[in-house]
């Protein structure tokens, strides 16, 4: 977003680094490559570095066309000003706005504009005034939607909407309104967009099959750039109360990887990264994507009254004490993530154990066999050394085939081997030998998956589907997983184009761009 208005800003600046010009009537000026402006009257003053464009003015910046009625810039102030129904065209979206001024000076870096009105990323948006800086965005008096109807089925209103880019938004006192109808009016909102932590989620009304009804809270939060916190909480009706607590320190730059910086829990579900694993990756190659970015995280964490994906799910366990190290990054077509853990951890009826734990997995991209066939192909495996010494690994390889663009058909392999004694059933592997089956369906806004598994000896042990519907600017969803239990339905707004862009901390395009040399001539 603020690319866009600092197109002009670049553009001056390569104006006042032009050659000394007389006042000129020019169909166009063409500054270099990328830069071309065209005005009625052009006119700069050789003693304050001060150029004038007026009387209608369209100024091309590589793919960003600008139009206003006068463009004023001062080369030595770094400053310019856009007025006159201003109106920003870019392959990202459309900004427009009576005034525009920027600052371009190192450090001073500023976006002003007066009566705004956006077109971005799927969502429109107007505000009385925005201001724009490099870490901090505040637009006031806003409302938006991201529907694209007259009267929308939903739009906020606030007074005030503060964006930190990457890292956190606020909304002062929000009105909900319905079909242009006020709703309700909430509390200031704050909501975390470093894609490196999850946020903190209200507290929640849960259930648990073997526990009942309960309430449970959990979240991650930043408390410097590159240290994040986490903890869940619960208390149900049929259960002792349960806790996490934790801190991760990440030793990879904030600027070079989402990932996030709590490290896995090796109690939850171990395969998870994979296109046949579970049905919530919507492409073949999500998990690579997933462990290409860098990891290094040192983590120190405490937990009570855990349950694990693996095992009777009444079985809870107890860490007082967990330290884990995670690396991981990308090697050419491969993606990896590695764990080594020194705990002390106890299961109701077990022992407790002093031991050191390793594991790690890697995965490849798409490749390649035919024009549209692939191959992908995962290792995974796991240590515990303790008193007993246990371990387990298994390899998985499966084929990918699009007929049409609409339709995805998979099918896939995997082997396991387990040597030792375990010390707790959520150590062991919970399938050893068997295939996978998928099939994905994209129809319009309807998109719908579909995967069967089956082991050599629990027979088709896990089912998963996921539904999708798409409804102007919301969506209807069901998602189901036998194992690990999960049910999920709902409808939710469809805003991801929309977080995506708050979440990025400079303005980088998305969109394909052809650029070409633009030659002017009698300019």
């Amino acid at each position: 977003m603020f690319g866009g208005w600092a197109a002009i800003g670049a553009v001056a600046v390569a104006v006042g680094a032009q050659a000394p010009q007389v006042p000129a009537q020019s169909p166009g000026v063409l500054l270099d490559e990328q830069i071309r402006i065209v005005g009625s009257q052009t006119y700069q003053n050789l003693v304050t570095g001060v150029s004038r464009f007026s009387n209608g003015v369209t100024v091309y910046y590589g793919p960003t066309k600008i139009t206003a009625e006068s463009v004023v810039a001062d080369r030595g102030k770094q400053t310019a000003s856009a007025s006159g129904n201003v109106i920003i065209t870019d392959p990202e979206g459309t900004i427009q706005a009576t005034d525009i001024e920027l600052n371009w000076a190192e450090g001073s870096r500023r976006a002003t504009a007066q009566n705004v009105r956006i077109e971005l990323a799927g969502a429109r948006l107007r505000a009385k005034s925005a201001v724009l800086t490099d870490t901090l965005w505040v637009f006031e008096n806003i409302e938006g939607t991201t529907c694209g109807q007259n009267t929308p089925f939903y739009s906020i209103r606030s007074p005030r909407f503060e964006i930190v880019p990457g890292k956190s938004g606020t909304l002062v006192k929000p009105v909900v309104s319905l079909f242009g109808r006020k709703l309700l009016t909430l509390p200031s909102q704050r909501f975390n967009l470093d894609p490196r932590v999850q946020g903190i989620r209200p507290p929640n009304i849960a259930y648990r099959k073997d526990q009942g009804i309960g309430i449970a809270w959990n979240g991650q939060f930043l408390i410097d750039s590159q240290t994040a916190g986490a903890f869940d909480l619960g208390a149900f009706r049929g259960g002792y109360p349960n806790y996490s607590l934790g801190i991760s320190r990440s030793f990879v730059s904030s600027e070079k990887t989402k990932a996030f910086i709590t490290p896995r829990d090796d109690l939850g579900d171990r395969f998870n990264v994979g296109y046949f694993d579970s049905i919530e990756l919507n492409s073949p190659n999500a998990g690579f994507r997933n462990l290409s970015n860098p990891r290094s995280t040192l983590a120190v964490s405490t937990q009570f009254n855990r349950g694990a994906v693996i095992g009777p799910s009444e079985l809870s366990y107890s860490r007082p004490l967990d330290i884990a190290y995670e690396l991981g990054g990308k090697s050419g077509s491969i993606g990896t993530i590695g764990q080594i853990r020194a705990q002390n951890i106890r299961a109701q009826g077990y022992p407790s154990v002093n031991r050191i734990s390793m594991g790690g997995t890697a995965i490849t991209d798409v490749l390649p066999v035919g024009k549209r066939l692939g191959v992908v192909g995962s290792i995974d495996a796991q240590s515990f050394l303790s008193q007993n010494q246990y371990g387990w690994a298994r390899a998985s390889a499966g084929l990918v085939y699009e007929p049409i663009s609409q339709l995805r058909l998979g099918a896939a392999t995997f082997l396991g081997k387990e040597f030792g004694e375990s010390d707790f059933p959520a150590d062991e592997l919970y399938a050893k030998s068997g295939y996978a089956l998928r099939a994905d369906l994209t129809l319009g806004g309807l998109r719908a998956r579909y995967m069967l598994k089956y082991d050599t000896q629990r027979k088709w042990y896990d089912r998963e589907y996921s539904i999708n519907q798409a409804i102007g600017c919301i969506e209807a969803f069901v998602l189901y997983r036998q194992y690990p239990q999960t049910y999920l339905v709902g409808v939710k707004l469809r805003v991801d184009q929309f977080v995506d862009l708050l979440q990025r901390k400079k303005f980088e395009r998305t969109k394909p761009v052809p650029m070409k040399k633009t030659v002017i001539s009698g300019g």
